[in-house]
């Protein structure tokens, strides 16, 4: 019965501590990760609660435990609720977000699905190397407009696109660099922007802390060049809805997998034999239009899944 009553206390003072770091506005390290782990700990605490109460001697404590678990899982109930009402469509453009882990995913795969299931394609660590890779394994074939800026390591990023893109720019912000375009898309009246986008991990907390300051100067900036037409914004955030620093930043925009109703399609870490991916830390962001549909693909040398998304234009 002690032992029980034990673990119950446990499992609540958890979430109680992942409810906190939920709010935290300039979190530590440790912080901002127990805050990304809230939905983990929310669902291990609910189901710990729901088997202290099947016994009827742990019931009350059982059942308090469950009542916490699912207060650290309900802002996530959104999530599961069904596709936000869409904008008057007048074209659907789909945009994958991809880190390809310091250039290493594997290209001939990623080719492969990418040619196949998404009109734009946000690519995040691209290397001199990797981008060589992907144009001999037919990438360029099958998306034939792009704007990259490859460097070594994770600091390289690209946008590939099925559609002409007919504006490109620099965002400022970002630590690391952050590519807008415009594209020209059939049925569209007015150039959708897509911003490609890779902030900081919160290992370097200090990094992580500037980019997510910066992150509403951005989207404003993203959204002022759109000239009212929509904006996408995909990349790896190093985040998710959990840290409040993100969610005080999004400046208006929606988060795809909310507006979807897509639930809870972990990216990270995709590289693990024994577990599956935990966390959404990449991202699409909307202004101006809509998200219909939201999955991850895995990537073949990869540490994350890809983002898949639907976008309804207005």
């Amino acid at each position: 019965m002690l032992v029980r009553r034990g673990l119950g206390a446990a499992a609540s003072l958890a979430v109680v501590r992942a409810l906190a770091a939920r709010q935290a506005t300039e979190p530590s390290r440790g912080t901002a990760i127990v805050a990304a782990a809230a939905p983990l700990i929310g669902t291990a605490a609910t189901v710990t609660g729901l088997a202290l109460a099947a016994d009827r001697r742990s019931r009350v404590a059982g059942l308090a435990t469950a009542a916490f678990g699912a207060a650290a899982l309900s802002p996530h109930l959104a999530s599961f609720g069904g596709t936000e009402p869409g904008r008057a469509t007048t074209a659907t453009l789909r945009v994958t977000s991809a880190n390809v882990l310091f250039g290493r995913a594997d290209a001939a795969s990623l080719v492969g699905w990418a040619a196949a299931h998404t009109d734009v394609l946000v690519v995040q660590e691209l290397t001199a190397d990797c981008a060589a890779r992907f144009s001999a394994a037919g990438l360029d074939e099958a998306f034939p407009h792009r704007f990259l800026e490859t460097r070594p390591r994770a600091a390289g990023i690209g946008v590939w696109s099925k559609h002409p893109i007919t504006e490109t720019r620099h965002l400022p912000g970002p630590l690391m660099p952050c590519l807008a375009v415009r594209l020209q898309v059939p049925g569209c009246p007015t150039d959708p922007t897509v911003v490609a986008v890779h902030l900081e991990s919160p290992v370097d907390i200090v990094g992580w802390r500037a980019d997510l300051a910066a992150l509403p100067s951005t989207l404003r900036e993203a959204d002022a060049w759109a000239d009212g037409g929509a904006v996408i914004v995909a990349g790896d955030f190093n985040s998710t809805l959990d840290m409040r620093p993100f969610r005080d930043g999004l400046a208006g925009y929606a988060d795809a997998v909310r507006q979807a109703g897509a639930g809870y399609p972990a990216t990270f870490p995709n590289h693990r034999r024994w577990t599956p991916p935990l966390f959404v830390i990449d991202h699409v962001l909307t202004l101006r239009c809509t998200a219909t549909r939201a999955r991850t693909a895995g990537i073949a040398g990869s540490d994350h899944r890809a983002l898949l998304t639907e976008i309804q234009l207005g």
